[in-house]
């Protein structure tokens, strides 16, 4: 045996290997090429590692047996293979393997077959072991470290190729992710951009075969670590997920296989994650099915987030997630669990990119007696939409069910409880009344109810009234009042006369009374003049049936003494004076106000006797609101945060 030095370089790849005391030792060489011949030597690498090999090798075929050892073999030597595609260094880490491996050669003059790959079959089956790995990126921030991963039992080849480990262990990974300022992910801007017409994907035909099968029954992670930055949020938000355990089965390359994911692991103190599901990582949105969960997470971590979308700082909080992902053929539809407990907003920030909603409000009403919060959120998404984007998608479904919440709150929270609540917002009056209906009392037990089981929330209850409506209505109150007193009638405080009987002489004559004084004797006698001449026209159509009767002289007198008109039917008479006193009837300046503030009033007192807290229903100052004459008049509640 002879010691050797030696150099070997690629200048493909860039690798070069410096070899110390190379030493071989060959028995059986002879002049017949055919017979094999027996080789034991081994190696030592100036950037640290040595290999040994013992075996045959049949010089006409090229044919080799041997046993393969590699001890801790830097990996440096790898760097510039490396970096023709990743800008990053290959700062540790060393492999090691025991194994045999196996070259398959044929006869030196034999041509290949047709279709056949002129490479020799080869095929290794053994350990492999890589230890210590770091990698760093050209600043030499970390990017990715493990302390080794391996495989007891190992089978590759080459011609035909394939690659399958039984059991792979990947032991204390660390990893960085981080999205940068611009959105992009670190990961991204750390590989190596081919040249154009390099870089533009071959697509495989239909049913092409995978060019390097690849299959790993199982992948055992302990205790990785990923930390997790996202630079551009303002402030600044990062995250680490720690003693993450669990394992990977049955991954491959083949397009129709599915991988089972079983993951575990803490976030920051007390947080938990947890990854279970199917999906093919090699085309990931062809047929996933993948849940995660993280449990206890604080939000105080995650507030730059809630800063950028919310515009809202989060003071105290925990969050709980439950994502269901399912992918088929590149369309999402997640089914997705949020549950949030003892939230607390803290202050309001500025951001351009955050819901212009009361959030206040929408927390008040979700959160229930115990502090929680419980949404559901279905998301969907087309993959390949150029415009797609998970995060956009996601807050997008949540602005859609809190916008549904604050425009409609009452309904809201009647869906929570079973309770049709969508007119509880609103309670109608009568037009020229403060006094509560059956029904809307009713409705105010409900709002009472909902009221109980949301203690966070309060109510105000505008002194609402319509100048159209309600005017019209205390008009033709004020004139009946007025001329019950001047027919002598008596009414209980508060008791309405009603409609006014104009076959009553003392009505009829307190009309007449008040048109007189209000418009004038000589208008009033137009009134009656033209009442006249509209009998008398009536009584000009020949054979109508339903014109007027000729009044016999002892009416006429009688009409005479009364002040009436000459018909023998004046309610048409008595309803134009009414009519007109009615549209005429002056109202005290306050008068629409103070009904308002009146119907308020009434809308509380109600929510008190039902057991509502006089601190969480007030009454506000009276405003004005459309409503059409005749038409119940709403006053619309308000609920807000406390």
């Amino acid at each position: 045996m002879s010691k050797l030095t030696a150099r070997v370089e690629d200048q493909t790849s860039g690798i070069t290997l410096q070899i110390l005391d190379l030493g071989l030792t060959l028995a059986g060489a002879g002049s017949d090429l055919a017979q094999p011949v027996t080789f034991d030597g081994g190696l030592r690498l100036s950037d640290g590692g040595q290999i040994t090999a013992k075996g045959s090798v049949v010089p006409a075929s090229g044919a080799v047996q041997a046993d393969l050892s590699m001890k801790q073999l830097a990996l440096a030597p790898l760097q510039p293979l490396l970096r023709q595609h990743l800008k990053l260094k290959l700062a540790g880490g060393s492999v090691s393997a025991q194994g045999r491996l196996t070259v398959a050669g044929g006869a030196a003059t034999a041509a290949p077959a047709k279709g056949t790959s002129e490479r020799a079959s080869m095929r290794y089956v053994g350990a492999v072991d890589i230890a210590g790995l770091v990698l760093n990126e050209e600043s030499g921030v970390r990017f990715a470290a493990w302390k080794n991963v391996g495989a007891d039992k190992l089978s590759a080849g080459i011609a035909p190729n394939f690659l399958q480990i039984p059991l792979l262990r990947v032991v204390e990974p660390n990893a960085t992710l981080i999205i940068e300022n611009d959105r992009s992910l670190n990961a991204s801007r750390l590989l190596v951009r081919p040249p154009a017409a390099a870089a533009a994907p071959v697509a495989s035909p239909p049913g092409a075969a995978d060019p390097f099968p690849i299959r790993i029954q199982r992948i055992r992670f302990e205790n990785a670590k990923l930390d997790f930055t996202d630079l551009s949020l303002r402030p600044q938000f990062a995250a680490k997920i720690v003693e993450l355990n669990g394992t990977v089965a049955d991954l491959s390359s083949a397009r129709d296989a599915r991988s089972q994911i079983t993951l575990d692991g803490r976030v920051d103190a007390f947080g938990l994650a947890r990854i279970r599901g199917d999906l093919n990582p090699f085309a990931p949105r062809d047929n996933t099915d993948v849940n995660v969960v993280f449990k206890n997470i604080d939000m105080t971590s995650v507030s730059p987030y809630t800063m950028k979308f919310a515009g809202y700082r989060i003071a105290e909080g925990k969050i709980s997630l439950d994502l269901q992902y399912k992918v088929r053929a590149s369309q999402l539809e997640g089914a997705n669990q949020i549950v949030i407990d003892n939230l607390v907003l803290g202050e309001r920030v500025d951001s351009p990119d955050a819901l212009k909603l009361p959030l206040e409000l929408a927390i008040a009403i979700l959160k229930d007696g115990n502090g929680r919060i419980a949404l559901g959120l279905p998301v969907s998404g087309n993959m390949n939409d150029p415009q797609f984007s998970y995060g956009a998608v996601v807050w997008k479904a949540i602005g859609n069910i809190l916008s549904k919440i604050v425009t409609a709150p009452f309904r809201a929270l009647g869906g929570m409880f079973g309770v049709k609540a969508d007119k509880l917002g609103a309670i109608d009056f009568d037009p020229g009344s403060d006094r509560l209906l059956p029904p809307e009392r009713e409705k105010l037990q409900q709002v009472a109810q909902l009221l109980a089981k949301r203690a966070q929330l309060k109510l105000a209850v505008p002194g609402q009234y319509s100048e159209v409506a309600d005017g019209a209505a205390l008009r033709v109150r004020a004139v009946r009042d007025e001329l019950a007193r001047r027919a002598g009638i008596q009414l209980n405080p508060g008791e309405d006369l009603g409609a006014i009987d104009l076959r009553d002489r003392a009505l009829r004559s307190a009309l007449r009374e008040l048109y007189a004084e209000r418009f004038g004797a000589a208008e009033l006698d137009k009134q009656k003049t033209l009442a006249e001449e509209g009998a008398a026209q009536a009584r000009a159509v020949p054979n109508d049936a339903a014109a007027p009767a000729r009044l016999a002289l002892w009416q006429r007198v009688g009409n005479l003494v009364q002040g009436e008109p000459q018909v023998a039917d004046a309610s048409r008479f008595y309803r134009t004076l009414q009519t007109r006193l009615e549209q005429n009837q002056p109202l005290a300046p306050d008068a629409l106000r103070r009904l308002g503030a009146q119907r308020a009033d009434a809308i509380v007192a109600a929510l008190r006797q039902a057991g509502v807290d006089p601190a969480r229903a007030v009454t506000t100052a009276p405003e004005k609101i459309g409503s059409d004459v005749g038409k119940p008049v709403p006053v619309t509640l308000s609920l807000s945060a406390k």
